[in-house]
């Protein structure tokens, strides 16, 4: 599937290592022509942290020492074990209250060891060759780069601040984090009437033409998510398939849900950072119509 992409001032899609800073872009809309805009992306330096976890370990240790821009994935560990294994930390005394808070906000796991803890992991979901949309061509035509290629600092095009399932726009904005790791269990994969087929771990979070974001565990045949036009894409089949490499996500510097949600086969779904709010929340997060 090809989408076209209006870009109103030339887009500069490469992220520097640095990333001092992102070209800023205006955005047009109408039709089935997209519009992409570029808000800057901050720069802040990185935590000096504790070489390991004290004890009680608080959420300030917790945040520094997540603050790594590439992270190896928990290997599935669902949200309810997560949140069993942050309420054993807590209770052994490991972590402080504001520590387990962070986790269950952020969506991080504590790994312990013979008592201790040893290392915080979050999930990841992208098969490793999933097409995520990651910029436009010379010719306005959407540019896809698969999952397994995508680094910190790279760019993807995700919704603005402002936009609305009925109204997409898109603006670009770096990659702050990448998960990755093996996945035991099998992939939902995902035939979509776009030609495509999609596939994720269970817990990915799915944005549904409806405006609801739900896992993918959830999803029925039949449904239809959301075209980077703002057209749903049915689902036309269902299989589970096991995974070909590693399992990948990603999260954007942005702080709203919508700045998290990226284009993956030429349809809309959530990021990492959604994925770990959906897991915390336990019901349906919705975006605006």
């Amino acid at each position: 599937m090809r989408q076209r992409i209006a870009i109103t001032i030339v887009l500069g899609l490469t992220a520097h290592a640095a990333y001092a800073s992102e070209p800023t872009c205006d955005s047009v809309a109408g039709g089935d022509v997209l519009s992409v805009r570029c808000p800057e992306a901050p720069d802040s330096p990185g935590p000096t942290c504790p070489v390991t976890f004290p004890v009680p370990t608080d959420a300030s240790v917790c945040a520094c020492k997540t603050a790594n821009s590439s992270t190896a994935r928990c290997n599935n560990v669902p949200p309810s074990v997560c949140s069993q294994l942050i309420t054993n930390a807590l209770s052994a005394g490991l972590i402080t209250p504001d520590a387990q808070a962070w986790m269950l906000t952020n969506g991080w796991c504590p790994i312990l060891i013979s008592g201790a803890l040893t290392a915080l992991c979050p999930n990841g979901c992208f098969d490793p060759d999933t097409q995520i949309l990651s910029g436009v061509t010379s010719d306005g035509d959407a540019s896809y780069t698969s999952a397994a290629q995508l680094a910190a600092h790279d760019a993807l095009l995700t919704l603005s601040d402002e936009a609305e399932l009925d109204a997409v726009d898109l603006v670009s904005r770096p990659i702050s984090r990448v998960v990755h790791g093996p996945e035991e269990s099998q992939l939902f994969a995902f035939a979509l009437s776009n030609g495509a087929t999609l596939r994720v771990t269970s817990h990915h979070p799915m944005v549904l033409d409806s405006g609801l974001i739900v896992e993918a565990a959830d999803v029925v045949l039949g449904s239809a998510f959301v075209g980077i036009d703002g057209q749903p894409v049915k689902v036309t089949e269902i299989t589970r398939v096991p995974a070909t490499g590693d399992v990948f996500n990603f999260e954007t510097h942005a702080e709203s849900q919508l700045g998290q949600v990226m284009a993956a086969e030429g349809v809309l779904v959530g990021g990492l950072k959604l994925q770990n709010e959906l897991a915390a929340e336990e019901t349906l997060i919705a975006l605006r119509r």
